[in-house]
């Protein structure tokens, strides 16, 4: 719902700061050894060379690799780290470098539905860590890794832009950019000295968000009112939920969603104490377009919780989902016998973070054989509303 303005107490930013990690030299773990060439867009998949003793999850999901495609560092594949030797898990190709040094923070899903973090540091790293390095972090435990993210990270779903967009602003009231955060960035119409969130409208048509901001008057100012979407061609025609990472690299390190009305207002919605301290918009997107897309195949009562419509799409190497349903009587959205067509199953299983009634934090969990199913919060809570915005996956 949206909130009223209040005031509270100041909070202060944050910093990077080394946590006791261990940076191996370039060469040590897996090599990146992969490239793919698909039908239009050329796309270079690179297997990412992993560190601090961070394994590949094999199994059921992909190895470990990026790729840039339409401007967009993508992500794939799962880690685990038994006995980890530090946080960072990989240094990303040169290649994968924003245009302007920056730190990106992603939501990202870890076992057992547990939310965490990874961090891309381009800006003022740490004495002895490379640029470009990127850590895990798990959600409520900063800068330990509890149980969840040693067992399993994924990478699916993860991803960031590497430059363009266009500035969100003025932003709410209190709310303020972060120094080492897209901060003021050039080329986006960014007037004031306080630019600190962007958007983009893709060529394939979906809307990217980039960027961070704090609130200096901390939780106790109830508008989390973020700005508002600079033009009609980002705004979506229904309102849409999409997970966030919030917190920042501190124990008040969480999950929580962003709601973009179409009005055009964008508000974080839940986890108020950790989201003051940092919203990061690092990786948020939804589907502009149904250019390409087809309906989703529900089961069990699944049905669209708007107007919005519930489709997928495949776009180069990746397939974005768009909607929000409720209504379910089981955790599987797409069953066996009404599976997700086969162009758009993934050769291995992913997993993504998505956001449901509350919102909490939930997993969508896609097969190879097509079936959808989520994990997390009860069926009688994820029925309210269930989001497949901002749900997406590579190969």
């Amino acid at each position: 719902m949206k909130r009223s303005p209040s005031n509270g107490t100041a909070l202060g930013r944050l910093s990077i700061a080394a946590v006791g990690l261990t940076w191996l030299a370039a060469g040590c773990g897996e090599q990146p050894d992969t490239v793919e060439i698909k039908q239009g867009e050329v796309i270079t998949w690179t297997n990412l060379t992993l560190m601090n003793n961070w394994q590949n999850y094999w199994g059921t999901s992909n190895p470990p690799a990026v790729a840039l495609i339409n401007g967009i560092v993508t992500f794939r594949g799962a880690l685990k780290n038994p006995n980890p030797q530090g946080n960072i898990a990989f240094v990303l190709p040169a290649a994968m470098a924003p245009q302007y040094a920056n730190n990106m923070v992603m939501e990202a899903t870890l076992s057992n539905n547990v939310d965490g973090a990874l961090l891309a540091v381009y800006k003022d790293p740490p004495p002895g860590v490379a640029a470009g390095s990127v850590y895990v972090f798990q959600d409520g435990i900063y800068p330990n890794l509890g149980n969840e993210a040693k067992t399993f990270t994924s990478l699916d779903g993860v991803s960031y832009d590497k430059d363009g967009g266009t500035v969100i602003g003025p932003p709410g009231t209190d709310w303020v950019s972060m120094y080492g955060y897209r901060q003021n960035m050039p080329n986006s119409g960014c007037t004031t000295n306080d630019c600190g969130v962007y958007v983009r409208l893709t060529s394939d048509g979906f809307i990217r968000f980039k960027g961070a901001l704090t609130n200096l008057q901390g939780s106790g100012n109830s508008d989390f009112f973020l700005g508002t979407l600079p033009s009609s061609q980002y705004i979506p025609g229904q309102n849409v939920t999409i997970p966030v990472s919030v917190g920042g690299l501190d124990p008040a390190q969480s999950w929580s969603a962003l709601t973009i009305y179409s009005t055009g207002e964008v508000f974080v919605n839940g986890n108020y104490p950790s989201a003051s301290a940092m919203t990061s918009f690092e990786g948020a997107s939804f589907s502009k377009t149904n250019n390409g897309n087809v309906n989703i195949p529900l089961s069990n009562g699944w049905h669209a919780f708007s107007a919005r419509t519930v489709k997928i799409g495949k776009y180069g190497d990746v397939v974005r989902l768009q909607g929000g349903i409720s209504g379910g009587t089981s955790a599987t959205i797409c069953s066996a016998t009404n599976p997700l067509p086969a162009t758009y199953r993934p050769p291995k299983t992913v997993r993504i973070v998505s956001a449901a009634n509350g919102p909490v934090p939930a997993t969508i969990v896609i097969s190879p054989s097509g079936v959808m199913t989520f994990e997390g919060p009860p069926v009688n809570v994820a029925s309210v509303f269930l989001s497949l915005d901002g749900v997406s996956y590579a190969w």
